[in-house]
């Protein structure tokens, strides 16, 4: 009911003319005509889907107007029936506003700044004329047509009413200046370039000092060379300084536009950086103000933006002559002037970012910074340019000036680490930082230590190493102490971040936890931590982020906002580094008062497929230097990482699948016959791509291709819709396609594999990356409601999850419905090779309601499988159970079970793998698991506890039974220890405060 793509009227007011009401409930589906006499319906029009109905625009001589987003209808007042052929708006533009009505004329605004004048008599378009600004909702004051957008309000004449007044002017003062820049003005509103310059130029003669003229000349020259630049650009230069009194930035971009249009990429370059003098010239005391360019109808960019993105797109035509006089132009703007604002310097790097010649200046820049702003000075140091000359004393220059700055910021490891693992290079710094203002290597007296300790953590690398392949020995504890931990968690299964997007190597190998708010940060090989509290008032809590990292900008996607961290700060005083943050949310400014409607339900929704049903209206599509690109409800938004400026956006985007491949965005609209490739640097729409995929609609993306099913038609059943396309955005072309039955449920693989299983055993995989496809026969126990594949390296377990294989008379929990934290497995446990699909175990394993924590190591040579289960009366008690299993993920044999174990709520999954003692220990419920791996032989004689005729996780409820009531019994007759829980609280947790 809230889908904001749904016909929906913009205006509920009711129109009365004639005897009849005609109006459009905004929660309706169609317009209705009522006679006012007896409230008999006249005649209704509905709204097909799609359609996008706007608003009545009014009555005219027995004539309603209808506006919808792409047309103009016409029908009869008293029957409804169309009046005229209905209009489409022209150029694919959409309406974005209120029209208003002269006489027979009705005039509309549309999103490509165009104002259409359509003859209500005739149902035809009789003009289109472009304005300088965005439009918005149109009303008439006096002779004036006023617009407002969402931006400004703007002021325009009327040609009729301006024409009468030209005329009766023309009278009484023929050939003065004011009247011949009014026949220009009249004469570019109608296209008539050349005879619009021939009259701005005699007013031009006849006062020259005017500025109103010389303003409205330079608007004539900017439209010729939009018009038809080859054969203006020379009339144009001849009054090149005009436009520099007036509106040089303008002029110059129009300029490169044309030159680049012409493949003249040497003039262009200079013209931007022309372009850039004027941006710093015009800057006072801030890094990026409000100065944005209104591309298109549907594209705003930031001007800043938009000379780093054409400067960085013209170097890589240049050829290397090009190079040779250009060279001097670059490194003559980066010299340093004592006098000039130490920003400016700032800005013209930011301008310069990823052109060559500029290192030495990145350098001298990012080392004046000092302390101030590491993330900065890190952020220069990592620009890559194009066509930059070899030059190995300025890398090692580049490179020994990061390791001081993550040596400042107490990450000695990384320090090393960037020196090359040079043991004299970081004694000889660690003893230069001393003494100085270096907060990070005064807090340790050792650094020969240290580089012992770095060594021993580098042989520790869990990818590196080779696990024994003998006798598995677990042992296991309860303690209340087991439960307090860092990682405690508001899910069971613990809240691991998913790691998005990473650029550079300074986020590598981290791991991110999130709980009610506080963000901890792990990076196991070098030891560093930090922990962030987030301000989440206004968002659920219970949403696990997603991370995303920029060398040290970690970009944090909630909800419905974007949080970005400076990890130096972050680091050193917790919680001081938040660099910025967008918000895009629509809730209650104060989270206990709840919105209207429904309580918000946790529950996690799943198509038909068994897929999960992704977040609608927000999310982080792309993550690179160029910018934190942002998919919300109608717009993409582009942020600058560093400063969380908006860059550019782009509108017309709600019902588009987006995806980030090869350097560039693809977007694709349900419907649509083209795949707009979109340049993350500017926004610019750089190709559209044909492609065949009418009836098809993106499911997901897997491998950076899209996953097409086909559009939910009217009175078809769903078995129509059981068809999968694999689509490669770069080309449009179809890759793989297969029919399902309704019984087939899939998995992503990691980002390679799509597993297509039927209840039947029969499996579809297919290679998403090398565009194979392969199908094979698996066992399979009950009917599985939905899959999940879970990846170790090149294997994945697929974890099935069937109805008739949960548990009776037993409480389960995590519950799969609520916990977005757990992937259920209930059914036959199996595992393929990643690459083909091949099954990778002798035998699968038939599973009972088990929970895989996946926060768990993929490093792991064991898969965990986790539940507490509730016994809700036993001797009048309710108890809990820790329950969990240990499967090898190279051969499927089952290595651990134990279901009886007590348990203690609100602890959360906890894993830690240490691969230098074959070792690895969980934390869960309160219980302490050590889990050793040798070499020694497993014994003959002993069978594999998952071959008798229990299933792995099957309880024998008898023994399981006795087992609680014995526990109830000593709970029970236990003493009272002073600072233990109440004997009547036999659930063995922690009270919680209601």
């Amino acid at each position: 009911e809230t889908d904001p793509m749904l016909s929906r009227s913009l205006d509920t007011a009711v129109v009365v003319h004639d005897g009849v009401s005609v109006f459009a409930p905004s929660n309706g589906t169609a317009i209705y005509g009522i006679s006012n006499a007896d409230g008999a319906e006249l005649w209704q029009i509905g709204h097909d889907e799609g359609s996008m109905f706007r608003y009545v625009a009014g009555v005219w001589n027995q004539l309603a107007v209808l506006v919808y987003a792409q047309e103009i209808v016409g029908v009869d007042l008293r029957t409804g029936q169309p009046a005229w052929a209905p209009i489409p708006i022209p150029n694919g533009a959409h309406v974005v506003g209120k029209s208003v009505r002269s006489d027979s004329k009705l005039i509309v605004p549309l999103s490509n700044q165009q104002l259409i004048e359509i003859d209500l008599l005739q149902g035809s378009v009789l003009s289109e004329t472009r304005c300088e600004k965005a439009l918005g909702n149109l009303a008439v004051v006096d002779n004036r047509l006023l617009s407002a957008s969402p931006f400004e309000l703007t002021s325009y004449s009327i040609r009729d009413r301006f024409q009468a007044d030209l005329i009766a002017e023309l009278k009484n003062a023929p050939g003065t200046a004011s009247v011949l820049q009014k026949e220009g003005e009249l004469a570019l509103a109608s296209g008539e370039i050349e005879k619009a310059m021939a009259k701005l130029e005699e007013a031009i003669g006849l006062s020259p000092q005017d500025f109103d003229i010389r303003r409205s000349f330079i608007k004539a020259l900017t439209m010729a060379l939009r018009t038809d630049f080859d054969r203006y650009i020379e009339k144009v230069r001849s009054y090149e300084s005009f436009a520099s009194d007036l509106d040089l930035p303008t002029y110059l971009r129009v300029m490169i536009h044309g030159l680049e249009k012409r493949e003249r990429w040497s003039e262009a370059f200079e013209k931007l950086l022309e372009l850039s003098d004027t941006r710093l010239s015009r800057r006072i005391d801030q890094m990026m103000d409000g100065n944005s360019i209104d591309a298109s109808a549907r594209w705003t960019i930031h001007e800043d933006a938009w000379i780093s993105a054409h400067l960085a797109r013209i170097a890589r035509r240049l050829s290397d002559s090009d190079w040779e006089t250009l060279r001097v132009s670059i490194e003559k703007r980066l010299e340093v002037d004592p006098k000039q604002d130490p920003s400016m310097v700032r800005l013209r790097l930011q301008h310069f970012d990823g052109l060559p010649y500029t290192q030495t200046a990145r350098l001298n820049y990012a080392n004046s910074l000092g302390i101030r702003s590491m993330v900065d000075a890190e952020y220069l140091l990592t620009s890559s340019a194009t066509r930059e000359p070899p030059n190995d004393q300025a890398d090692q220059a580049i490179r020994k000036a990061k390791a001081r700055l993550y040596l400042k910021s107490e990450r000695p490891m990384k320090s090393w680490l960037e020196l090359g693992k040079d043991d004299e290079a970081f004694l000889t710094m660690a003893k230069d930082l001393s003494g100085k203002n270096g907060p990070g290597i005064l807090r340790y007296n050792a650094p020969n230590a240290m580089l012992i300790r770095f060594k021993e953590r580098e042989l520790a690398d869990l990818e590196k190493h080779i696990w024994p392949q003998g006798k598995v020995e677990v042992t296991s504890s309860f303690a209340e102490a087991n439960a307090v931990g860092q990682f405690q968690s508001t899910h069971e299964g613990s809240n691991l971040c998913q790691i998005g997007s990473i650029v550079g190597d300074s986020f590598l190998g981290w791991q991110a936890y999130f709980n009610n708010g506080l963000l901890h940060l792990v990076q196991p090989q070098t030891g560093e931590e930090v922990q962030y509290l987030l301000d989440v008032a206004r968002l659920d809590r219970t949403v696990t982020p997603r991370i995303h990292a920029i060398n040290s900008i970690l970009i944090i996607e909630l909800k419905d906002q974007v949080v970005a961290l400076d990890l130096f700060h972050a680091n050193l005083s917790q919680q001081d580094g938040q660099l910025w943050n967008a918000n895009f949310g629509k809730e209650n400014l104060d989270p206990e008062i709840p919105g209207p409607g429904r309580g918000r339900s946790n529950t996690i929704e799943r198509n038909a497929w068994g897929l999960p049903i992704p977040k609608k209206g927000f999310r982080v599509v792309d993550v690179s230097r160029w910018g934190v690109i942002v998919q919300s409800e109608n717009e993409i938004v582009s942020f600058h990482p560093l400063l969380g400026t908006k860059q550019w956006n782009l509108q017309g985007f709600r019902t588009a699948s987006l995806l980030s491949k090869g350097g560039f965005l693809y977007s694709f609209e349900t419907g649509a016959k083209t795949i707009q490739k979109i340049d993350p640097s500017d926004g610019s729409v750089v190709e559209e791509i044909a492609t065949e995929q009418e009836g098809w609609t993106p499911l997901t993306v897997v491998a950076d291709r899209w996953l097409f099913q086909p559009v939910r038609q009217a009175n078809a059943d769903q078995s129509s819709r059981m068809k999968l396309r694999l689509v490669e955005p770069s080309t449009g072309e179809n890759i793989l396609q297969a029919d399902h039955t309704l019984d087939t449920r899939l998995a992503i693989a990691g980002d390679l594999g799509v597993v297509a299983l039927r209840s039947d055993g029969t499996m579809l995989y297919w290679n998403a990356r090398k565009g194979t496809e392969s199908k094979f026969q698996v066992d399979v126990e009950g009917k599985f409601s939905s899959i999940t594949a879970q990846v170790f390296g090149d294997i994945a377990l697929i974890l099935p999850h069937a109805g008739a294989m949960e548990l009776d008379n037993v409480q389960v929990f995590p519950q799969l419905r609520s916990d977005p934290t757990v992937a259920a497995c209930a059914g036959r446990l199996f595992a393929i090779q990643v690459e083909d699909g091949s099954l990778a175990w002798e035998r699968s394993q038939r599973v009972k309601h088990f929970l895989f924590p996946l926060s768990q190591s993929r490093q792991s040579p064991a898969a965990v499988f986790l539940r507490r289960l509730t016994l809700k009366n036993v001797r009048g008690m309710a108890l809990d159970f820790t329950s969990i299993a240990l499967i090898d993920v190279r051969t499927g044999k089952l290595l651990y079970q134990k279901h009886d174990l007590p348990a203690i709520r609100g602890d959360s999954f906890r894993q830690l793998l240490l691969p230098a003692q074959n070792q690895m220990s969980i934390k869960l419920y309160g219980n302490l698991f050590q889990i050793v791996w040798t070499d020694e032989p497993w014994e003959q004689s002993t069978p594999d506890p998952a071959t008798g005729d229990l299933a792995i996780g099957e309880l024998d409820l008898d023994s399981f039974q006795a087992s609680a009531e014995e526990l109830a019994d000593k709970i029970k007759n236990a003493p009272a220890i002073p600072g233990n829980l109440p004997r009547e609280n036999g659930n063995l947790d922690p009270q919680i405060p209601r």
